[in-house]
């Protein structure tokens, strides 16, 4: 709010004197500059509006004809109204989206106001000007907690039941059709509790934890990491594959939040919140929880800690349950897309998807099954741990003291046209994988280096599966394996402050070793994010992936047979030979294109 007070000493409005008079009161006050200025009687409340709707070409806010809506309220929690100074004024709901209406009382802070409540609620965002005054008292007011006004919290979870219910297709069946008015009546009658909004809202460790939820969301952060150092504990948060230092807390902030992730791991019923919580022999701990309080959305948090010597380190991996609906959006070129495609048009056969940690295979063996698995088929996907839920996929997590006849078992009986297993480290899943790729269709991820460690790494474990029949399993396993899909995620460069620079000569002489396209390249000049608000000042927005996808043909079966024992350069040293589009490739035109920068390819492949 102080440029926008220095905006009214800048125009005229107001005259330096009382800028400094004004700029002292509310740093040695909890007051708003408008009361301030009000109270001073320097410039009236409706003078500020009409000069700041006439400079931002703005209407103001007409509270006379405000019409309270619970359903506009739940949209945008009460925190989020708080923290921008906000309030939802009105709604018009469209046929294929809603346009709202909020007031604001900073315009300089527009665009951030507008992108982030327009990606929050999936609505378009209109604006109108209020004073500061007005805007809390309309929070104060209609997001209280008396008998008369709506409690948000279970508007928001009666909302998230009739979003999931009212996806319910009718049957054709008159008699159970009958039933769904009564699910969705029942969803508005039962009053269900969060995890969040239980917790003890006026202790410093409750209200810094919610706060970290709020930011993550905000800003699309996938991890947030909590590190002890002595008397202070360092947060972090990821963003694109990036760890980004955040704050510093005291010690004894850090020790709440871990007791309230604890405890909120430990609740044995609550709804519609999922809770899971355990503890192992190494002293570290592992839980999840589910939640709406945090603007209205789903989201799961699943966290792990373990002793270091200077306390218990935290990590929280958040998931909203949102994740791409085909796989062009993974960044899959249209050949790329084509071979793939080949690979799963057949009916059985076993397909690996290998990359570094954090670097998407996961997000990648989701997208195919969201995308191929349809309602006709039977799919099962076998996860350490379940973090988000599937449409059309049975969901079992991996219990490594089932024994493989068990597994077995389970799995026949369903007999599976897909069966995906993630994080292929166990020789158990190994196996399960090669029996039931004669049948189905098999995705198995693990992390590996790129197409050639991969290959080499799960053939080679082989050996400890059939142990003295280890040629039989190879045999097995060429036969079963389709293909195996290489990838890495590159950060795309902010639209926002991208611009051109010159290129140093290290990266010019970089770049020359990518000459095998026939397109002119000016090797002097590519794109880069110089950073800004808008991207956090990294200099990047969003991600994009590079894939390097390899069928496995008679030539390649006909090597790795020959090649006994196999080595990862020999294997490397064969692929060259071979017209596959690499990633180094792709990443030369991603540079071309404009897509992301040169430091950036630098950092993940290099």
């Amino acid at each position: 709010m102080d440029k926008l007070l220095k905006l009214l000493c800048d125009e005229h409005v107001i005259t330096e004197e009382q800028y400094q008079r004004v700029l002292k009161e509310c740093e040695n006050s909890a007051k708003s500059f408008d009361t301030i200025l009000e109270q001073s009687g320097f410039l009236r409340e409706e003078a500020l509006l009409d000069f700041l709707g006439e400079k931002f070409h703005l209407s103001v806010v007409n509270w006379d004809t405000y019409q309270p809506d619970p359903d506009l309220l739940a949209l945008i929690p009460e925190h989020i109204a708080s923290k921008y100074t906000i309030f939802p004024y009105a709604i018009e709901r469209g046929r294929r989206q809603n346009k709202i209406t909020l007031a604001i009382a900073n315009p300089l802070n527009l665009s951030a106001i507008e992108s982030d409540i327009s990606f929050m609620t999936g609505s378009i965002v209109k604006t109108e000007i209020a004073s500061t005054r007005a805007i809390l008292d309309a929070i104060r007011t209609y997001y209280g907690t008396s008998e008369t006004a709506p409690r948000v919290p279970d508007v928001q979870a009666r909302q998230e039941k009739r979003v999931i219910l009212s996806k319910v297709m009718p049957s054709g069946f008159a008699e159970f059709d009958a039933l769904l008015p009564e699910l969705l009546d029942a969803a508005d009658l039962e009053a269900e509790e969060d995890v969040l909004a239980e917790l003890d809202h006026e202790h410093p460790s409750t209200k810094f934890l919610i706060e970290l939820l709020g930011i993550a969301v905000d800003r699309g952060f996938s991890e947030i990491h909590i590190d002890p150092y002595g008397q202070e504990q360092r947060i972090r948060f990821r963003l694109h594959g990036v760890l980004h230092e955040h704050a510093s807390i005291p010690e004894q902030i850090g020790r709440g939040i871990l007791q309230r992730l604890r405890r909120m791991s430990q609740r044995a019923e609550l709804s519609p919140i999922t809770t899971t919580g355990m503890k192992n022999k190494q002293g570290s701990w592992s839980g999840s929880f589910s939640t709406t309080y945090i603007q209205g959305k789903f989201l799961t948090v699943h966290f792990t800690t373990y002793p270091s010597i200077s306390g218990e380190k935290v990590l929280l991996k958040i998931k909203n349950g949102v994740f791409p609906e085909n796989i062009d959006t993974l960044g899959f070129d249209e050949n790329s897309s084509k071979v793939l495609e080949r690979i799963l048009s057949k009916p059985q056969g076993l397909l690996l998807l290998v990359s570094p940690p954090n670097h998407g295979k996961t997000t990648t063996l989701r997208t195919i099954l969201r995308q191929f698995v349809q309602p006709e088929k039977v799919a099962i996907s076998v996860e350490p741990m379940v973090e988000v839920i599937l449409p059309h996929v049975i969901q079992i997590p991996y219990d490594p003291q089932t024994a493989y006849q068990d597994w077995y078992a389970i799995l026949s009986y369903h007999a599976p046209d897909f069966l995906a297993l993630n994080n292929l480290e166990h020789p158990l899943l190994e196996q399960l994988a090669l029996e039931f790729a004669s049948s189905a269709i098999v995705l198995a991820s693990f992390t590996a280096h790129d197409s050639a460690d991969g290959l080499c790494t799960f053939l080679t474990r082989l050996g400890d599966i059939f142990d003295k029949q280890a040629q039989k399993g190879l045999l097995l396993a060429l036969d079963s394996l389709g293909g195996i899909v290489s990838q890495r995620l590159i950060r795309t460069i902010c639209p926002h402050c991208k611009e051109k620079v010159a290129l140093s000569n290290s990266d010019q002489e970089f770049l020359h070793q990518f000459t095998t396209t026939g397109g002119e390249f000016d090797y002097r000049a590519a794109y880069v994010g110089k950073g800004c608000s808008e991207c956090l000042e990294t200099g990047y927005s969003g991600q994009t992936g590079l894939f390097e996808i390899m069928k496995l043909d008679k030539s390649l079966k006909q090597f790795l047979l020959q090649s006994q024992p196999l080595s990862s350069f020999q294997v490397r040293s064969f692929l060259a030979e071979m017209s596959i589009d690499t990633m180094k490739s792709q990443a030369f035109q991603k540079i071309q294109q404009g897509v992301t920068s040169v430091a950036e390819i630098r950092r993940v492949l290099f």
